[in-house]
């Protein structure tokens, strides 16, 4: 049955993919959960991995959105991992849409669960994203966003989330990375929350722009000892989930 699934499905809403970021879907591979044992009813879809190195493993079950997080959540802690309380978030929280998230955490490791219902289905993904945190487990921490060597490192507001991470490209004359968040701040807000962080960096606010779903600012500055210009952008890609986006290009 599962391998009736549609792969557009299991790309965007499971594995959280992007249509120029797909992550390659391998059925019926636990991939890094190894002999963890799912409740009871949960179905093991697969593993997702990304080049980047962010994976997930994701399973379905019956039970509604709000139970299958409780049975996850309840399986992790059995295997001797804890809740993972956020400043201002609480150990976990939800948002519209039907999007569930958490964190647990081991020996400083950690894992987010978010679970997903669509058309009458519960999806449940485990990911293990890429070390961005490395603090102790409850330990206080910013969630921080650095796009590259020498560009702004952004801290985003109490009770953000980062879901994927890192990704990033370009050329001689331009760089851009993006991750994806879960914030319940709209993206307008987020991005005066980030403002001061450019402006920090000796960055000139040059225009910005706010829509029903995307915000964004442009910037004139330097990089690297060159004249630049740097694009912010921040895009909803579902209520509640964001993907942001900070490009440098050099003037010619």
């Amino acid at each position: 049955m599962l391998q009736c699934s549609n792969p557009d499905v299991l790309n965007g809403l499971v594995f959280l993919g992007r249509n120029d970021q797909k992550m390659t879907v391998t059925r019926g591979s636990a991939g890094f959960m190894g002999n963890f044992r799912a409740p009871e009813g949960f179905r093991l879809i697969g593993v997702g991995v990304r080049a980047q190195g962010y994976s997930s493993v994701a399973y379905r079950s019956s039970l509604s959105g709000g139970k299958a997080h409780e049975a996850m959540i309840a399986a992790f802690e059995a295997d001797g991992w804890a809740i993972e309380a956020r400043p201002g978030a609480g150990a976990m929280f939800s948002v519209a849409g039907g999007l569930t998230e958490g964190t647990v955490c081991r020996n400083g490791e950690r894992r987010t669960i978010l679970v997903t219902d669509h058309a009458g289905h519960t999806y449940v993904t485990v990911n293990a994203p890429m070390q961005y945190r490395t603090s102790n487990c409850n330990a206080p921490d910013l969630v921080t966003m650095r796009p590259g060597n020498g560009m702004p490192l952004f801290r985003f507001p109490a009770g953000t989330s980062i879901v994927q991470g890192g990704g990033g490209g370009g050329s001689s004359r331009n760089y851009t990375t993006t991750s994806r968040i879960i914030s319940t701040e709209p993206a307008a807000q987020l991005v005066q929350h980030l403002a001061p962080q450019i402006e920090g960096l000796s960055w000139s606010r040059d225009s910005g722009w706010a829509g029903i779903g995307s915000a964004g600012s442009t910037w004139r500055g330097s990089y690297e000892g060159e004249p630049a210009i740097g694009v912010l952008e921040i895009i909803r890609v579902s209520e509640g989930t964001y993907d942001v986006t900070f490009t440098i290009g050099l003037s010619e």
